[in-house]
């Protein structure tokens, strides 16, 4: 895989940093949408309103973008329906942007909202004259793909991560160049928000339903459960991630020391303090089961915080309330 593609998940922090307060375009408040900044406390409540379970995805606090990291939430009648996570990160002597993640609540799909959440950002990023434009496309849809390419966007191969998401470059030759991108992105936007003010009435009572109980939440506990019922699959050298989430990595692995096959649960956070990691797993009743290592070697060129290890468990029985455990605490510490 060629230039930025490889190795994308080591590239170095810029030193740049995205206005914190903005004003939503007269384009999106016309149809009843207004952007704000938002916060890792913001993105942790709409998880835990549209995912079930203990879901540790929360913040989204990036050793790539660091200070460089743009966060905007997207609301309608005051209503918190989703957001989406930018940043801007140097990998082999380039800056790149990236859109790392965007959610919007079940409820308020089908409305273009997501694209429109895709363009802005990226519409965000293009005033740090970026030299490439990455993404990694996870969508099955073919959406995104299809926005990417309007955009002039090229597929390179696919990601390096464990999700294995084709990997898609915009990169830039000079001045002239970004504009023609930033031009194809507003013309974009423009093409889009008439189709949503078509259906902004729908929308807006739309709005009102997502804090109402979702179908189409992700149930994790039952996830967790069909996990452990593979781990006779488990090699010794293998472990298998519960959850991968920016900011940190929750894993089962199996072990053979001392010849016996037990099993233990490792919690890495890429952000966090021992002593708070040791007043949760006190509040939780199961401090005397956990290891905290801090400033564990993480991955190539990263640091963990800290890492929490249980005692290795010989007891099946108990390892989906240990994950679960565990998954909350994460939750917690980023």
């Amino acid at each position: 895989m060629s230039d930025i593609p490889q190795g994308i998940d080591n590239g170095t922090i810029a030193e740049t940093s995205f206005r914190k307060q903005i004003e939503t375009p007269e384009r999106l408040q016309g149809i009843g949408i207004s952007l704000r900044p938002i916060d890792g406390d913001d993105i942790s409540m709409v998880n835990d309103r549209d995912f079930q379970g203990g879901y540790p995805y929360v913040g989204l606090l990036s050793s790539k973008y660091r200070e460089s990291m743009d966060r905007l939430g997207i609301y309608i009648n005051e209503q918190l329906v989703g957001y989406s996570v930018a940043g801007i990160f140097e990998q082999d002597g380039k800056k790149v942007g990236e859109v790392g993640m965007t959610h919007i609540s079940p409820p308020m799909r089908d409305f273009g909202l997501g694209s429109v959440m895709g363009l802005v950002m990226r519409e965000r990023l293009m005033e740090k004259d970026p030299d490439v434009l990455y993404a990694e496309v996870g969508d099955s849809t073919g959406k995104v793909q299809h926005l990417l390419e309007e955009l002039g966007y090229e597929h390179r191969g696919k990601s390096s991560g464990a999700g294995q998401h084709p990997v898609w470059i915009r990169e830039f030759t000079d001045v002239t160049d970004r504009k023609i991108c930033t031009d194809k992105i507003r013309g974009a936007l423009d093409e889009r928000l008439p189709k949503i003010e078509q259906k902004q009435e729908t929308m807006e009572r739309k709005a009102e339903e997502v804090d109402k109980d979702n179908p189409y939440k992700v149930d994790v506990e039952q996830t967790v459960a069909t996990r452990l019922a593979t781990l006779d699959m488990f090699s010794p050298d293998n472990s298998v991630n519960f959850f991968g989430y920016t900011g940190g990595k929750l894993r089962l692995a199996r072990s053979i020391r001392n010849g016996d096959h037990g099993y233990s649960i490792m919690l890495d956070v890429m952000d966090g303090d021992a002593e708070t990691a040791r007043r949760l797993l006190q509040d939780a009743g199961v401090e005397g089961r956990y290891r905290i290592t801090p400033k564990h070697s993480f991955e190539k060129r990263r640091d963990v915080g800290i890492r929490i290890t249980d005692n290795l468990t010989f007891d099946g029985a108990t390892l989906t309330q240990d994950v679960q455990t565990l998954a909350k605490i994460g939750k917690q510490l980023v």
